[in-house]
């Protein structure tokens, strides 16, 4: 079974996916010179100053994570994890690979365990229904209305997917997220600097790139206007530029 990446990813991960599109776009050789934010806790300073080894120019970078409310973190970390001992009853007992997709909340107490094994019997049960390319299956597993597609022939695995959640907060995440992070950068924006906040969106899979670019739009303002630019990125080195 193939070990499931951290989610979301660390701010070192979305720095490396954001300087491997850089480099690339810009045939550049930058790198980290600097991580302030390690060394001046107390100061609030940014994360990296990156430099090319090519032209020794500077960049100014800082990195966050933006999501859809302020309790979504936490829901999504727990879902993440109940889910992954779900997989583990179902890898090597399934025959293919196979997408489940979750209401956006599952009941907290829920066994993941009896959860996977019921999911397993239900799959292998519905074998025929479940064709490669084929329509979803609605099927109810521990009380639990899911919608299950087969993917591949190859392979032994279960992954899955939630609901589109609802979205309201989004807009007041992102402009805190601006608020918070934007006077990090101003001393460097002073000093003729190039200015970066790179945003990892963790609804990357239920939005839009467009509509991302959209909404951080609108919520930049005067107190932001030094930030040279502000990229939202996602996996894997997907990276949108708002400006």
């Amino acid at each position: 079974m193939e070990k499931m990446r951290r989610w979301p990813p660390g701010q070192a991960e979305i720095l490396e996916g954001f300087v491997r599109w850089l480099n690339a776009g810009r045939r550049a050789a930058y790198a980290i010179c600097e991580k302030p934010d390690a060394s001046e806790r107390q100061k609030k300073a940014i994360d990296y100053v990156l430099r090319d080894g090519q032209t020794h120019r500077e960049l100014a970078v800082e990195v966050s994570t933006i999501w859809r409310s302020k309790d979504a973190g936490k829901e999504d970390d727990y879902i993440n994890k109940w889910f992954e001992k779900v997989r583990v009853r179902g890898a090597g007992r399934v025959h293919g690979l196979f997408y489940i997709t979750l209401p956006i909340s599952v009941p907290h107490g829920l066994d993941a365990v009896a959860f996977g094994d019921e999911l397993v019997a239900t799959i292998r049960q519905d074998e025929t229904a479940l064709v490669r390319g084929g329509p979803m299956l609605a099927l109810e597993i521990s009380g639990v209305r899911v919608w299950v597609s087969k993917l591949s022939l190859s392979g032994s695995d279960i992954r899955y997917a939630r609901s589109v959640p609802d979205m309201s907060e989004l807009p007041e995440r992102v402009r805190s997220c601006l608020d918070e992070k934007a006077p990090k950068l101003k001393p460097y924006s002073d000093r003729g600097i190039e200015t970066w906040l790179v945003v990892y969106n963790t609804m990357w899979s239920v939005l839009y790139p467009s509509d991302i670019v959209k909404i951080t739009t609108a919520q930049c303002g005067p107190a932001h206007a030094h930030v040279q630019h502000i990229a939202v990125s996602g996996p894997p080195d997907w990276i949108n530029v708002v400006r």
